[in-house]
């Protein structure tokens, strides 16, 4: 062999070898560090096995509610009711909602006709769902209320209860609407407690979907309650009551203990992950790899130009095991270092009831994405995929808090208005008669702004999720849809009564508008 071919040969072994030995150091570099990190957590008393984040187990299963409950929801059926009813929360015009439960008809509509329904109408549709409502009711009474969620599964945990729950809150919150229509105050409010019961029952599921879903429950239990506080026979012992059903719930604490649990099944997953190229690509696949319509700038958007079969073999073939070996240590590490922030900007903003300290995590995380060359995104998929949807979680828990902060005082000044005759003059005017201290707003810590009117007539407002205050501004943003939800508002303005003259003027603008 000549002097050239053993140096051909030389310089081919350095360049194979040298791709190797890259690999081999992300390797043991990426181990090294995710054990370091393991131990410097557990040090600082973070959880990070899914039996150190289990909720604690019922003390009596004879008292479990959610069996029972579940069995009666699933008679409730689907959500179609709620194209019958009214809107408990139908807002005509930016910070005015209309006053329902006395209208003799109201327009519905689905996707083929639009007409009009009546009470009558909608009983009568309602009649076949009195028993399993009642059932419903029973279950969420019991003391002790847990699903029995296996987390062990990860992210294949089935979940069959969420919309069934979410559904039976929909019924109770028309039921509450029928049963205001009549007068029957009690019953209405029997009806808005067990919604937020069921949502303070869920607080123990730690998973972020489920808390989600609360979230969900509970906004679905304000149209009702703001409908209770126009009908007249109010009573200072029944919005003492409907107070305290408010009071109940709790967002934060149960957000950060699923965000806990989320990364120890995180952790789990990157168990499986390394262990299955078969699981690696089924969950790999699942989190958005051949997702089309990017520019190609990282592995997976190549593996999707490549489409169909090749595809596949370039995943399962040289992607996933290349990942597996060099870089799932360095993705795990970057998963719990992005949840780590998570949960610390989360914890703080708890701590301080503001929301200030998480959105400063979430901006920070997402201009650190924006910024993370091609060759990061190809070692920390799992981590951007799995951490990147966790960074506003804390805003979702912070939006349903300023809702529930607007409508307890809101609950607390009508009960002023009923004791004292007229509006308070202020928020500390409710404490401590009413409140135990003047209520903030989670955005920014600071108390809820309020303005008296006098006659009933009040501003109150939170400054809602872009953490500006407007004045009490409760129009909408032109980015936003055109739906006039509170939430949709400039601020979050809790709403006064419509007047007719209000209400015709927006339906002759609709007329219009068709």
């Amino acid at each position: 062999m000549s002097r050239t071919q053993k140096k051909r040969l030389i310089i081919a072994g350095i360049l194979i070898a040298l791709p190797v030995l890259v690999l081999v150091e992300e390797h043991f570099r990426g181990k090294w560090a995710l054990a370091k990190l393991k131990r410097q957590l557990v040090a600082k008393g973070e959880k990070l096995t899914i039996n150190d984040c289990r909720p604690p187990a019922p003390q009596s299963a004879a008292e479990n509610g959610y069996f029972e409950l579940l069995r009666a929801a699933e008679m409730l059926g689907g959500n179609s009711l709620n194209l019958a009813a009214p809107r408990s929360l139908n807002a005509i015009a930016p910070g005015k909602v209309e006053v329902v439960y006395n209208r003799a008809e109201w327009k519905v509509s689905d996707s083929t006709r639009a007409t009009n329904n009546n009470w009558k109408t909608l009983e009568d549709s309602f009649s076949a769902w009195r028993e399993p409502l009642d059932g419903v009711r029973t279950a969420i009474r019991r003391q002790e209320f847990d699903s029995g969620l296996d987390y062990t599964l990860g992210f294949d945990i089935a979940l069959p209860h969420l919309a069934r729950f979410k559904s039976a809150t929909q019924h109770l919150g028309i039921d509450a609407l029928i049963h205001l229509h009549h007068g029957r105050l009690d019953e209405a409010i029997d009806d808005i407690e067990a919604q937020l019961l069921l949502s303070h029952h869920m607080r123990n599921e730690r998973l972020l979907i489920s808390q989600l879903v609360r979230i969900g429950i509970t906004a679905s239990a304000i149209g009702p309650t703001w409908q209770v506080l126009q009908a007249p026979g109010l009573t200072d012992a029944r919005l003492e009551r409907l107070q305290r059903a408010w009071e109940t719930s709790e967002f934060t604490v149960s957000l950060n203990q699923s965000l806990e649990m989320e990364r120890a099944m995180g952790v789990a997953m990157f168990t499986r992950l390394r262990r299955s190229v078969d699981e690696a690509a089924r969950n790999l696949g699942v989190m958005g790899m051949n997702a089309p319509g990017r520019p190609v700038q990282s592995v997976e958007d190549l593996v999707d130009r490549i489409g169909g079969s090749s595809g596949q073999l370039v995943m399962k073939g040289i992607y996933i095991p290349l990942w597996q070996f060099a870089w799932s240590h360095q993705d795990e590490c970057s998963y719990l270092e992005t949840m780590q922030e998570v949960l610390e900007g989360s914890r703080e903003s708890a701590r301080r009831y503001s929301v200030a300290p998480s959105s400063a995590v979430a901006n920070q995380l997402d201009e650190r994405s924006k910024n993370q060359s091609s060759y990061g995104r190809v070692r920390r998929h799992v981590s951007e995929m799995l951490a990147g949807s966790m960074s506003r979680a804390y805003q979702r828990a912070a939006s349903i808090e300023a809702q529930r902060a607007l409508t307890v005082t809101a609950i607390a000044l009508k009960r002023y208005e009923l004791r004292h005759g007229s509006t308070a003059a202020s928020l500390p005017a409710l404490v401590p008669e009413f409140l135990r201290e003047v209520p903030r707003d989670i955005f920014d810590g600071q108390p809820l702004r309020y303005r008296s009117g006098g006659n009933g007539n009040y501003l109150l407002y939170s400054i809602g999720k872009d953490e500006r205050d407007d004045g009490g501004d409760p129009a909408r943003p032109d980015k936003v849809p055109r739906n006039l939800h509170i939430t949709n508002g400039r601020d979050w303005v809790w709403p006064m009564p419509a007047t007719e003259q209000e209400i015709r003027a927006a339906e002759e603008k609709e007329r219009q508008r068709k």
